[in-house]
């Protein structure tokens, strides 16, 4: 999608109006724009189903934005051009707007995001308007809009005309799914902006003489300057004798709009334009352009084929993609309120890997595929469904979170859903180019609400209600912003610097460690860092522990009276002495008791720790 694309392509408007709701004309409209797509057309398409929009669930796998939290659309769009139109400072006195105001307000394409993961063949594309960004708002928004006063004081027909316009200039063919019935939206969609209506109906009367009433309406206010493409949908043969009754009714109403169409045989055009029902699609809105084979002619597929067909005047085939490919996308419909299948990238500073593993597992317990990438590494990013980079104080001033950036800002494409997702994990003013995103803040909330900003950021909430969150083994991660329980630990020295990828292996080992794998040890001559190192690693990690304690392990006996200490602070139900304290908190430590997530540093031990008869068994952690 370019918004600074000139050339005029002179495109057409297709609305797909039904009198009744429950007649697939979603369905239809959603095929028919991707069969269009792939001969090459650029196409639009908009739902213009304010009260009850849903063309974008047949779209989901392919937006960023799928439950459509931060995508403006049509109602958005009308009520910029009321803001502009009037002057709340004057008492809501219309403002006079000039031509190009009017035309640059009805630039459809700031509404507009394209549909990711899938190539089009022949540079065919489909982008997508919503009804409206889907949040509390939105109802209130479409329920108070006066659209009288749209029309007769601020001229809102003169805005629709441009937005037609607009349409017409930046898309072969643009496909509007109208609101059913007779409403103030439904005119517009039938009226004021369409050169064509396709008017989905079923085979009883009352659906029928809606639909031919409306045409009437139509053709009274339009004259001859739309076309009226009958379309019988939901075809049932059960019943075959009824079936042919509401045929032979059907064309016997709509015999003058099919003359009019200029089509040669209007036998064969009822033939052609037939859309079968098929139970398949009556559980999840699964394109059939994905859900039938090809070169089937008795598939849902093929009747949209057809429809499609007459609807731009030539015949259409549509190959599809390899099997393979067709099959793994009809996977991701049936999945209906599941992840991505595309992983997510977590990039982080080795200072924030504690939070990059507690957003990991969030993910991972609804069933997300998650990767964690240190920003310092190059960035390879044609594999990921979205990145989350975290942004602390110490990430933003790094060159090297600039350049991981800049090449994540390079991959986002125009719309809502973005690709590139902040997460914010201190209160500090982001600086730029951090700041031209909105971040997700982890701050100062619950783990609860830090999940819940998350989930919702990457409109994951619905699979975590469709899933039953694993029973890990192992205990969870802390929420890091959570301080360990019991804590006794030199200072952080705040000048520490390098030493990152000796950190990480150390996070590594100790992540991996067991009673039989051993502690870890960090050996080297005196004055090398070792204290350092471990001290950083206490506090970079501390979230992610219940009990951090350091052991000054010079001497046994200071070895043995920090234990007894612990036991102390763990107020463990000791009788007796030092001794018992000694045993009593071994023993609570390789329980896991009161926690499995506890570390002890044993600083300047002069002896292997593991042949040291007070060193905790178990490694928990």
């Amino acid at each position: 999608m370019d918004i600074a694309e000139s050339a005029d392509r002179n495109g057409r408007i297709i609305t797909f109006y039904s009198f009744k709701g429950g007649v697939g004309r979603t369905m239809a409209l959603a095929n028919v724009a991707w069969i269009l797509a792939s001969t090459g057309r650029k196409v639009l398409t908009v739902d213009w189903d304010l009260e009850s929009p849903g063309l974008h669930r047949y779209f989901a796998p392919f937006l960023l934005d799928r439950q459509l939290r931060e995508s403006p659309g049509v109602i958005d769009a009308v009520r910029e051009f009321a803001r502009l139109s009037t002057r709340p400072d004057a008492g809501e006195v219309v403002r006079d707007l000039r031509p190009e105001d009017v035309h640059e307000a009805a630039q459809i394409q700031r509404y507009a995001s394209s549909l990711e993961r899938y190539e089009f063949p022949y540079g065919g594309s489909i982008d997508f308007v919503p009804a409206g960004r889907q949040d509390r708002a939105y109802s209130p928004a479409v329920s108070t809009f006066n659209w009288d006063d749209f029309y007769e004081r601020l001229d809102g027909a003169a805005f629709l005309d441009a937005l037609a316009d607009d349409m017409r200039r930046h898309y072969d063919v643009t496909l509007i799914d109208s609101r059913t019935g007779l409403s103030d939206n439904a005119g517009i969609c039938t009226v004021q902006l369409p050169d064509a209506v396709v008017s989905c109906f079923t085979m009883n009367n009352q659906s029928i003489d809606g639909a031919v009433a409306v045409a009437n309406s139509i053709r009274h206010q339009r004259g001859d300057g739309v076309q009226i493409y009958p379309v019988p949908t939901r075809v049932e043969d059960g019943e075959l004798g009824k079936l042919e009754r509401g045929r032979n009714y059907a064309r016997h109403r709509f015999e003058e709009f099919v003359r009019l169409l200029g089509h040669p045989d209007p036998e064969k055009y009822w033939g052609l334009v037939e859309i079968p029902y098929k139970v398949f699609y009556a559980y999840e809105e699964t394109l059939a352009t994905f859900g039938d084979r090809p070169q089937q002619e008795s598939s849902l597929l093929a009747a949209y084929e057809r429809l499609t067909g007459e609807l731009i005047g030539e015949p259409i085939e549509f190959s599809g993609p390899a099997e393979h490919v067709r099959r793994g996308w009809l996977a991701e419909f049936e999945q209906r309120g599941s992840a991505d299948s595309a992983p997510l990238l977590i990039a982080y500073t080795p200072r924030d890997r504690v939070w990059a593993e507690w957003i990991a597992f969030q993910l991972r317990q609804i069933g997300q595929r998650s990767t964690l990438q240190d920003l310092s590494s190059p960035p390879v990013l044609d594999k990921v469904g979205r990145v989350l980079v975290l942004l602390s104080r110490e990430s933003v001033r790094l060159p090297h979170t600039r350049l991981f950036w800049q090449a994540a800002m390079a991959r986002e494409t125009p719309g809502p859903g973005r690709f590139l997702v902040p997460l914010r994990l201190e209160g500090f003013r982001v600086p730029p180019p951090f700041d031209n995103r909105e971040p997700v803040d982890l701050f100062n909330i619950t783990a609860g609400h830090a999940r819940e900003a998350l989930l919702a950021k990457l409109n994951l909430r619905d699979a975590a209600l469709a899933v039953t969150p694993s029973m890990s083994s192992g205990p969870q991660p802390r929420f890091p912003a959570e301080p360990a329980r019991v804590w006794r630990a030199p200072a952080r020295n705040s000048s520490f610097t390098g030493r990152d990828a000796i950190l990480e292996l150390l996070r590594e080992r100790l992540n991996a460690s067991t009673a039989l794998t051993g502690p870890a040890v960090l050996q080297g001559i005196g004055g090398v860092g070792k204290t350092q190192i471990a001290t950083e690693y206490v506090h970079r990690f501390a979230a992610d522990y219940d009990i951090v304690w350091w052991i000054s392990a010079d001497q046994p006996t200071l070895i043995r009276t920090a234990l007894a200490d612990l036991a102390i602070e763990l107020e463990l139900p000791v009788t007796g002495g030092a001794a018992e304290q000694v045993q009593a908190v071994l023993e609570a430590l390789r329980l896991g008791k009161p926690s499995s997530r506890w570390i002890v540093v044993f600083d300047n031990a002069g002896t292997p720790i593991r042949s040291a008869s007070s060193c905790p068994a178990g490694w928990a952690t």
